[in-house]
């Protein structure tokens, strides 16, 4: 079954664009197996990402072997802990209408 998160993290939107910066430098310009769906905004106190994955064990894996030590890093050991600002739950229906592309407007 498809797993979707919701992290709502009260860091300034610098701190996303630095972690993705790093992400994307380690990882290259692949998407990490698994991920079908990441969706970023800034909110009034800080961002917020939204993620579908294939299943939560590609999600967690991630997270734990990739994203968590960048993040790490990043915020200088300052991050929040992943389960105070991430939602969890069972994706009902997913699809991808035929003119969605990949976009950044940053």
């Amino acid at each position: 079954m498809a797993h979707g998160i919701i992290a709502t993290v009260p860091a300034p939107i610098d701190m996303y664009q630095a972690v993705n910066a790093q992400l994307t430098e380690q990882e290259g310009a692949g998407t990490p197996s698994g991920l079908l769906v990441h969706i970023a905004r800034e909110t009034s106190d800080g961002f917020q990402v939204i993620e579908i994955w294939e299943s939560k064990q590609q999600c967690d894996d991630f997270q734990d072997r990739v994203l968590g030590p960048i993040i790490e890093r990043v915020s200088g050991g300052q991050a929040p802990p992943r389960e105070e600002v991430t939602e969890q739950f069972d994706v009902l229906n997913f699809f991808v209408g035929t003119g969605a592309t990949a976009a950044s407007t940053r």
